[in-house]
This record gives C-alpha cells, structure tokens and sequence, in this order.
C-alpha cells in the first residue's frame, strides 16, 4: 500500500463573527485583504481590514500593535497590501470562523489506501467528512474502513489508514 500525499487548500479567508454597529445585527465579516497602518511617534499599528457583508462596515482585526518599524518582520508586505499576507493574516484573527470550504489537491486513487494529509492553510475540516467527500463514501463506510477518532480535525501530517 502506497502513500498518497493529499494537500488541503481553503477556498476562501476565515469570516469572523461580529455584531455590525450599523446593521445592529450579527454578521460574519469578511476580509478586504488590505492592511491599515497607524504610526504614533515610532510605534506602529497594522490592522487588517474586515467589512460587514451586508452593508460594507468596517472593523479592525489586530495584526501588530504598538511596534517599532524594524521590529515588524514583513512590514513592507503590510505598507504594499501584499494578498498573500494578508491571506495568512487572516487564519490568523481571534474569534475567525476556520470551517471554510476548502479543495483537495491529490492524485486519483483506489482503497486500500494510506493518505498523508498537509494544511496550505489553517483550517477546520472533520476527517471523516473530507474522506467521505474524497473517496465518495458514507461516513458510516469509512468509520468501518478506517480506526480512530474519525470526527476530530484534520491536523497537518497526519497519517490515515483506510481499507
């Protein structure tokens, strides 16, 4: 039995669940993908930006506080609004929502199989719905193929076994 290397990818940035002060209702922000910077004497602030998906209001998600510019690694990918930061930034933000739909990169293959999983990105994904979804099976048939706690998170490296 082989090992296959399958690598999970999100399709979209973590939401985070606010209350938006102009909607006066609960919304799941979604982020810009743009940094604000703020400098008070030699201290900087780096925020990315959030916007409430109904009616555009923004919040501030923290990402640096109150840091010399040296001290900042990546500090020219904020001031630039680099995406891929803040892509990773965003997996990042406390209280984000990291169940988010995600794709599978791998290589067809046939049980009996032996699978190595990798997170691009930090998410959430049960391992018993990412094989069920993969290999187009029930839940039930791989909790009979496979051991172990099948409902708990995907965890980057992990190794499963299913007959």
């Amino acid at each position: 039995m082989s090992l296959a290397v399958w690598t999970l990818h999100a399709l979209e940035t973590p939401r985070v669940p606010r209350r938006c002060p102009r909607c006066d209702a609960p919304r799941r922000f979604v982020s810009s993908g743009k940094f604000r910077l703020n400098a008070q004497k030699r201290r900087i602030d780096v925020w990315l930006v959030y916007n409430c998906p109904d009616c555009d209001d923004r919040w501030n998600a923290p990402i640096v506080e109150r840091a010399a510019p040296e001290e900042i690694r990546g500090y020219a990918l904020y001031q630039d609004n680099d995406p891929a930061a803040a892509w990773s930034c965003a997996f990042s933000v406390p209280g984000a929502d990291l169940a988010v739909p995600w794709r599978v990169e791998r290589e067809p293959q046939s049980l009996p199989l032996t699978v190595e999983l990798r997170l691009a990105d930090r998410m959430h994904v049960r391992l018993d719905r990412l094989l069920a979804a993969e290999l187009g099976i029930s839940r039930a048939e791989i909790a009979r193929r496979a051991s172990g706690d099948l409902r708990r998170p995907v965890t980057h490296g992990q190794v499963v076994r299913i007959s």
